[in-house]
């Protein structure tokens, strides 16, 4: 879990969804699993969807939770202290 702290401190800011970035650290890193293990299972069609690009920010708005702290498994974040503003 130390890798997925490390993605989620690294794209996820508390108070913005970051989906795409997930489903690309998967891709770019050979991280299969990432997204499905890390996003709940209700919204990661919707951010897959928007990684690939058959979706519009606009629609995945309409889906996906403000908080990043809701799109998220619990086991993904529950290391993870909130993200401070600098």
């Amino acid at each position: 879990m130390k890798l997925y702290k490390v993605v989620y401190e690294t794209v996820v800011p508390e108070d913005n969804n970051r989906p795409v970035q997930v489903n690309a650290y998967e891709t770019c890193y050979g991280l299969p699993g990432l997204g499905t293990t890390a996003i709940k299972p209700r919204y990661w069609r919707t951010a897959r969807d928007l990684y690939d690009n058959t979706i519009t920010w606009e629609q995945a708005g309409k889906i996906l939770p403000a908080k990043a702290r809701d799109l998220f498994e619990e086991e993904f974040i529950s290391d993870c202290p909130p993200v401070s503003r600098a």
